[in-house]
């Protein structure tokens, strides 16, 4: 909703994917902490996350223009939580970001919270 009510900016999303090591599952409660802490070892044991300095580079890259996409567009890995990024809004199975609507009304749920 944005790109769209402001043209003259480039807007993207970006998703970090599954990153570890940025110590957020150090700050849950326990027993989630240790849950979490055990989870996102067995995730990265399984090539599942990468870490944080990787979750970084996609922020970078898109601030840094490394890539063309358009604006209003999100970008995560089109398959799992980890490895490259694509605008994700393109895949039949994640269409839902490109859903105006659902936009429009994301939008407008946070300007009425936030006034």
């Amino acid at each position: 909703a944005m790109a769209r009510k402001h043209p003259k900016y480039h807007f993207a999303t970006v998703s970090p994917g599954m990153t570890h090591g940025t110590d957020v599952v150090n700050k849950a409660p326990f027993p989630a902490n240790l849950l979490f802490s055990f989870m996102m070892w067995i995730f990265n044991y399984l090539g599942k996350a990468h870490d944080v300095s990787f979750g970084c580079k996609r922020y970078v890259d898109q601030v840094m223009g490394k890539q063309d996409y358009p604006t209003g567009c999100f970008l995560a890995s089109p398959e799992g939580a980890t490895g490259d990024v694509a605008n994700v809004t393109k895949i039949e199975k994640h269409a839902y970001y490109a859903d105006t609507q659902l936009q429009d009304a994301a939008y407008e749920a946070v300007h009425r919270h936030t006034k």
